[in-house]
């Protein structure tokens, strides 16, 4: 299985991955079902679980689960939306194509930015998208976990 990039030193991404690391046995990626909300709590108003339907670039995105996190970072909930209802068109499609990666390669995409929030403050946040199969090969479901981190303005702001 993929390591991670050397950049990534967010513990709660880090210790995600190991997890789900520990579920992958024999080359065979994890299930959903192989998961435990319990051994991974610290983490889970974190995460987010992302199912989709149709092939190539007809492929939509749905959040099956929108951890408590999400909602506060995003000001509304959107479990059950499909990520071109919710997010720009250029939005969507750079999420649709860091998505596709991780179904394509079976491996982990992680991405970091700095975003402003429209009213709000600078937040720096970190994604962890990883693939999950029920048969172990073919990926049918993604899980991710977020760190948000409030960027405190300069001294004299």
């Amino acid at each position: 299985m993929t390591d991670l990039p050397p950049e990534v030193d967010s513990p709660r991404l880090l210790a995600f991955h190991d997890y789900w690391r520990s579920k992958c046995r024999g080359g065979r990626l994890p299930a959903r079902a192989d998961l435990d909300p319990v051994e991974f709590a610290d983490a889970l108003a974190s995460i987010i679980i992302i199912d989709f339907e149709g092939e190539g670039a007809a492929r939509r995105y749905r959040f099956r689960l929108f951890g408590t996190e999400h909602v506060e970072f995003n000001q509304r909930d959107l479990t059950g939306k499909f990520i071109d209802e919710v997010f720009r068109p250029d939005d969507a499609a750079r999420v649709a194509e860091a998505y596709a990666r991780v179904i394509e390669d079976r491996a982990p995409h992680y991405w970091r930015t700095n975003v402003m929030l429209p009213g709000r403050e600078f937040v720096h946040y970190e994604r962890l998208i990883l693939p999950l199969a029920s048969d172990g090969e073919s990926v049918d479901m993604l899980i991710g976990v977020f760190q948000f981190d409030r960027i405190e303005p300069a001294e004299g702001s």
